[in-house]
């Protein structure tokens, strides 16, 4: 069996089921795969991972977000300055 370090994205196929771009453990990411749901043995384990994949985009989308708004600070100050 082949052990899933992490699940990198998540797509709809053409019949409009869920798949997964895994990540595997001990292979580089030239073995990434898209893989169906029901090529899981562990359900459970499904949800744990898709789980820690939604809560990282999340905290990328923060950090996005805070970059982001510094940027328009930089601006608006930019905007201040007086030459």
């Amino acid at each position: 069996t082949y052990v899933v370090e992490r699940i990198l994205d998540i797509r709809k196929n053409e019949d409009g089921e869920e798949e997964y771009l895994v990540q595997w453990e001990g292979y580089d990411e030239l073995h990434n795969s898209w893989e169906p749901a029901d090529s899981f043995v562990d359900s459970h384990s499904l949800k744990r991972l898709v789980k820690a994949y939604h809560a990282s985009k999340e905290e990328e989308n923060a950090k996005a977000s805070k970059k982001r708004e510094r940027e328009q600070v930089d601006e608006d100050n930019d905007d201040d300055v007086v030459a």
